[in-house]
């Protein structure tokens, strides 16, 4: 399939423990209940569509003879602001809330979703108005009123979005919409006049339908209306599917919410269980998706000692500060505490006693990148990333030189010497007097939680401004002149305002040949929740290196945050609003 356009990470499902109210609350499914009467996509729709998908185009059909629209929540957003029209008709038993005829509130808290849900792509819905109708037949929807209702009531021409609310929808469904058509169909035609989308009244936002009651019913119709066809179109791994590159296949509708599922293994990815097109429960109410929490603004510190967590968030700078800054300051007071002496000056020798810095600093806004690699002599490794990134187009840039070793990283080099050299990174496992090899180590032998570690930091400003930032003296006793993942864009850390950020701790070595903190953030692009995302980056290298030790925290830009990780004892992140204090700092620990 070619790339269209994504349908974004949308519908969020998580344990009902991390459930916060939020402005923007996501569209929600029960295990046994379907809920989409939608049809199966016409013929006449198909073919146009999949004509459209072979010429690799976005479109929508603002011109007089197209009435196909294929458009997208997420993903690149289109240039020119598309504004869509759009027309509200209640239709009410009685005029009674129970009886359908929905508050003024509530319509426009709808409007204020769908608006949100399709803003990233640069589609906008202006409402021109609402009309009001009590009529008992016309409000049960198995009647078999429809057309005559619609008829009576649809306003403006083919692109003007008509939506209906009723009592009661055939089929007991949530909600249902046609599929738009190709050309342009005839005004006062039946093709004309049933296109819109239909909802049940308690499916907007605060309505009674509980747990129905979130407003994402018509975003999932809508999307529907523009031509998005169901994740699982055609029930099958292989085929044209959804005809959008970026969902992966699935061969089933999602029922409850498996984080991690892959019905097609040997796709693109897991299920996008967290689209707005497929079924999934969602019990948390924050756009995006995630599973450790959400904050307006934060910093998350990735390290498997957390001992000194406060200290390192105290220094994260002011909302109003450049999130480079902030990530810079949080990795310098761990450079500068030594983090158990593996991160920063004074650990982690190598086999030659000396300790060695890396360290990376990346904008979301346009992955402009300064990273050090194997720094010698000087201490603010990350300070110097920074320096490379807004000074120089070269790989590094320094202060005052200073000796890195300490007490500390010679008494370990000493006893790691006297020890025979062992365990070390040579493939045959020789040792200081090259005595014959002992064997191919394992990835997982010469990493734990106290020889290798690697400080991640992701800033995400108010403004939707976010950074990430890493800072690591390597693995103890590696060959001189190795560098590990920190420094490397899409290994150590990566981040894209317009999708979240994640950063990686562990194995570099092995780690890096698989980017998992692109890979994280490439997920959440095509709909995972940031902890989906962070699990599925982890599973990809445990497939094939099943002792690898690592881990990987993701943060949505909307404020969500999750991780996971393999082969270490325990992990936890911390995370910090610069507007609490250094007391609010919370240390989330990860289920392995």
């Amino acid at each position: 399939m070619v790339r269209l356009t994504v349908f974004a990470a949308g519908l969020a499902c998580l344990p009902s423990i991390f459930a916060h109210p939020s402005p923007l609350e996501i569209f929600n499914r029960e295990l046994a209940r379907d809920g989409c009467g939608t049809e199966e996509p016409p013929i006449e729709f198909l073919t146009a569509a999949s004509a459209l998908a072979a010429g690799d185009a976005k479109y929508i059909a603002p011109a007089p003879n197209a009435g196909l629209r294929l458009a997208a929540v997420g993903g690149d957003p289109f240039e020119t602001p598309i504004v869509v029209d759009t027309w509200i008709h209640v239709i009410a038993v009685n005029n009674t809330v129970a009886g359908g005829y929905i508050p003024q509130n509530q319509l426009t808290a709808q409007m204020d979703y769908l608006n949100a849900t399709f803003a990233p792509s640069n589609i906008g819905f202006v409402l021109k108005g609402v009309t009001r109708t009590i009529n008992a037949t016309w409000s049960v929807d198995a009647t078999g009123a429809e057309l005559e209702y619609k008829t009576k009531l649809r306003k403006g021409d083919y692109k003007t979005l008509n939506l209906y609310f009723l009592t009661k929808l055939r089929g007991d469904a949530l909600g249902y919409a046609y599929y738009p058509q190709p050309g342009n169909p005839a005004p006062g035609s039946r093709t004309f006049n049933l296109y819109g989308a239909t909802n049940r009244a308690d499916t907007v936002p605060g309505g009674t339908l509980a747990p129905y009651n979130l407003g994402g019913t018509v975003t999932h119709e809508v999307g529907h209306w523009f031509g998005l066809m169901h994740t699982f179109q055609g029930y099958s791994c292989t085929g044209p599917g959804d005809l959008i590159a970026d969902t992966a296949a699935h061969i089933a509708p999602t029922r409850g919410c498996p984080i991690g599922l892959d019905t097609c293994p040997d796709e693109q990815g897991p299920d996008p269980i967290h689209n707005y097109m497929d079924y999934s429960i969602e019990v948390d109410r924050n756009f995006g998706a995630s599973d450790g929490g959400t904050t307006a603004t934060l910093t998350a510190t990735i390290s498997t000692d957390c001992s000194s967590s406060k200290d390192k968030a105290s220094h994260i700078s002011s909302p109003k500060s450049d999130p480079i800054d902030a990530v810079v300051a949080g990795c310098s007071k761990s450079e500068e505490l030594q983090n158990d002496f593996t991160v920063g000056w004074g650990g982690s020798p190598d086999a030659n006693g000396e300790t060695t810095l890396d360290a990376l600093v990346m904008q979301g806004s346009d992955q402009n990148t300064g990273a050090v690699l194997g720094l010698r002599g000087i201490k603010p490794a990350t300070q110097v990333a920074r320096d490379v990134l807004r000074l120089t187009k070269h790989i590094s840039l320094g202060y005052k030189m200073e000796d890195l070793t300490s007490e500390h990283s010679r008494n370990q080099h000493e006893e790691w010497v006297e020890a025979g050299c062992v365990p070390n990174f040579w493939v045959d496992g020789r040792t200081c007097n090259g005595s014959a090899p002992t064997g191919k180590l394992s990835s997982r032998s010469p990493f734990n939680e106290h020889n290798h570690d690697t400080i991640g930091q992701i800033a995400l400003q108010s403004d939707g401004k976010m950074a990430v930032g890493m800072s690591s003296n390597g693995a103890t006793h590696k060959i001189p002149g190795r560098v590990g993942d920190a420094p490397i864009p899409g290994a150590g850390g990566y981040v894209d305002d317009k999708v979240g950020a994640c950063v990686a701790t562990g194995d570099g070595d092995i780690m890096m040949r698989y980017l998992p903190s692109f890979q994280g953030v490439d997920l959440m692009r095509r709909g995972s929740s940031p902890r989906g995302a962070a699990q599925a980056a982890i599973k990809k290298i445990a497939k094939v290196y099943p002792n690898f030790a690592g881990a990987v925290v993701c943060v949505h830009k909307s404020g969500k945050h999750g991780a996971a990780y393999q082969g270490f004892g325990w992990f936890s992140y911390s995370l910090q609003d610069s507007g609490n204090s250094v007391e609010d700092v919370k240390v989330i620990s990860v289920e392995a």
